[in-house]
């Protein structure tokens, strides 16, 4: 993989309200997006903090009490043409789910995600730009 994979510009979004197990969707990404009061550009990484890592890091919760993308969620990073996205959480998938549909539209277009982030709370700051 392309070094620059992992680094460029980029902006941290917060939708740490969504509790383990829930789908967050594409209405809510926009929502979290509004909120961050920056637009998102073609080949940039997006970073979402789900909060995940601040209430359970260290723990056996940690593997499965998150939220994660629902398929439509998924399809929404795919047409903002995001370079890369990346999770405060173990996976972007819900860990209920049983279709993985962020992964498998990850692998169906070529788009790298980043997983176990930490510290995100640092970074975000009501939508931070980096």
């Amino acid at each position: 993989m392309p070094l620059d994979t992992f680094f460029g510009d980029g902006l941290c979004i917060d939708v740490a309200d969504a509790p383990a197990h829930a789908y967050i969707g594409a209405g809510d990404l926009e929502a979290a997006l509004d909120r961050s009061g920056h637009a998102l550009e073609p080949g940039e990484v997006l970073l979402m903090r789900t909060g995940a890592y601040e209430r359970h890091h260290g723990t056996p919760a940690y593997t499965s009490e998150y939220p994660g993308l629902d398929e439509e969620a998924s399809k929404w990073l795919a047409e903002r043409r995001v370079k890369a996205f990346g999770v405060d959480s173990p996976s972007p998938d819900n860990p209920i789910s049983r279709t993985y549909p962020c992964h498998m539209m990850c692998r169906a277009r070529g788009i790298t995600h980043y997983e176990n982030l930490a510290n995100l709370e640092e970074s975000w700051g009501g939508g931070s730009r980096s």
